[in-house]
């Protein structure tokens, strides 16, 4: 009973009978994934649950909401079935989206950790709108999903997809878009949690109400990709699959020894505080302790006087990762 009394609240606390503050919007939903359980063991939690399955309820959520603000919604797909990656920018391009919101949830080996992570593809110096979109959808993951937490990862989608970002980003570029997950399906009580519809029109409710207010502010500006990035090097990470690996278990002690040697400018050890950013940068490049990763690590190449190193870090640092102030 408890569960309809907050649901019933929801639905009055967002007026979503009358409104009509997104009239004539068009915004394409995507739910990640989809159609590939038989062959993929990858996107599923301990409990059972599939990420696939997650991502549709909350889009389906998502979709009513925003019709009920006078949107034009596509959907990529609105069953469980495969949709190629390509196909969905196809898709968003031809309906003449004004925002490509990409729905999906996340995993890592580290299975304590549970915070929202938002992609957006290229540099933060270009992509601007898309940036000022994810900003706006952390502010609203928080409100409704982490009341009491304030962690996040705002990053561009080369950090994880190296060579030409999330397909499904790249081939949006243009529109502001971005890849939303809300939370990891990897970490036990959160896939719990994500088992639950009510939790999942939360989760939509942060996605609607984030939009409303994207479309209410100066939505900014997209400039041609690399036109003021140029060509950043790039680092080879684990993808996908390979962030389950062991070798991202010890990220978070790994940080804090960093910490402590800095604090300590014990300069003899740098050399080992350096590697171990290193191998953090690959295994779990969006944690919510990047900026301090890239803010040590920049710190340490300075004092080691890699000056080559040190230039590369700190490209990537301005274009990729951003911080809400």
């Amino acid at each position: 009973m408890s569960n309809l009394i907050t649901f019933l609240f929801l639905l009055i606390s967002l007026n979503l009978v009358s409104g009509q503050s997104l009239k004539d919007i068009r915004i394409c939903l995507d739910s990640g994934h989809g159609g590939t359980s038989a062959t993929d063991s990858f996107r599923i939690g301990l409990n059972g649950e599939r990420e696939e399955w997650i991502n549709l309820r909350v889009a389906k959520y998502l979709e009513k909401m925003l019709v009920s603000e006078g949107a034009v919604v596509k959907m990529t797909r609105d069953s469980d079935v495969f949709v190629d990656l390509h196909e969905r920018g196809r898709i968003a391009n031809e309906f003449g989206a004004n925002i490509f919101v990409s729905i999906h949830h996340n995993a890592t080996a580290d299975r304590s950790v549970n915070y929202p992570v938002i992609y957006f593809h290229g540099s933060a110096l270009e992509n601007v709108s898309s940036v000022n979109f994810a900003h706006l959808l952390i502010n609203e993951f928080h409100e409704h999903l982490y009341p009491n937490e304030k962690l996040y990862s705002i990053v561009s989608d080369y950090l994880i997809f190296p060579n030409r970002g999330a397909a499904v980003l790249r081939g949006t570029y243009g529109i502001p878009s971005v890849i939303g997950e809300a939370s990891y399906f990897s970490n036990p009580s959160e896939e719990l949690r994500l088992k639950d519809t009510l939790y999942n029109y939360k989760e939509a409710v942060a996605y609607f109400e984030a939009v409303k207010k994207f479309f209410n502010t100066n939505k900014y500006a997209i400039y041609p990709e690399k036109s003021l990035s140029k060509e950043i090097p790039q680092i080879v990470v684990n993808q996908e699959a390979g962030r389950m690996s062991k070798s991202a278990l010890s990220w978070s002690s790994h940080l804090d020894y960093v910490d402590e040697i800095i604090k300590s400018r014990n300069v003899e050890k740098f050399a080992v505080a350096r590697d171990y950013v290193w191998d953090i940068m690959k295994f779990f490049p969006d944690n919510y302790r990047v900026h301090e990763m890239y803010s040590n690590m920049l710190y340490i190449l300075q004092e080691l006087k890699e000056t080559e190193a040190y230039e590369i870090v700190k490209k990537r640092y301005e274009n990729y990762i951003y911080k809400i102030n």
